[in-house]
């Protein structure tokens, strides 16, 4: 529950603040070819739910990075 504390780009909309928020994350991050190469993968799901009515988003996100310690 975000409470009174959430303000959203758009608060003047939102006259109720007893908003629910919910996120998941999932991460892996491993090394490969002699620990010489580093590879990350994450997914994020956030979800926003506003008690006043007005309209709900949800957003998914997904992030790939690579290094190469040469």
């Amino acid at each position: 529950d975000l409470g009174n504390t959430f303000a959203p780009k758009n608060a003047a909309d939102h006259k109720s603040m007893g908003d629910d928020y919910q996120e998941l994350d999932l991460t892996y991050k491993t090394k490969v070819f002699n620990d010489s190469t580093t590879l990350f993968a994450g997914y994020i799901y956030q979800d926003v739910e506003f008690d006043d009515g007005a309209k709900d988003f949800d957003q998914n996100v997904l992030r790939f990075w690579g290094r190469y310690n040469f």
